[in-house]
């Protein structure tokens, strides 16, 4: 089965990542639709900063 057929068939269990933080969202969007490349590299950081604060409780053997 091809990847658009499964999000097509599943696409009521998907959802972006951080879907409860839409400031994070709002943020990246408009950064992107003004073409801010400053604000973009912002977003991106701040998207590894979330990305590390999942993973920082698995690498310390906790379970999140």
């Amino acid at each position: 089965m091809s990847a658009e057929r499964i999000a097509a068939r599943y696409r009521a269990h998907l959802l972006p990542r951080w879907h409860d933080f839409p400031a994070y969202w709002n943020n990246l969007l408009m950064a992107a639709r003004d073409n801010d490349e400053a604000a973009l590299e912002e977003s991106r950081l701040h998207g590894v900063l979330m990305i590390g604060g999942a993973l920082l409780p698995l690498l310390e053997g906790k379970a999140v």
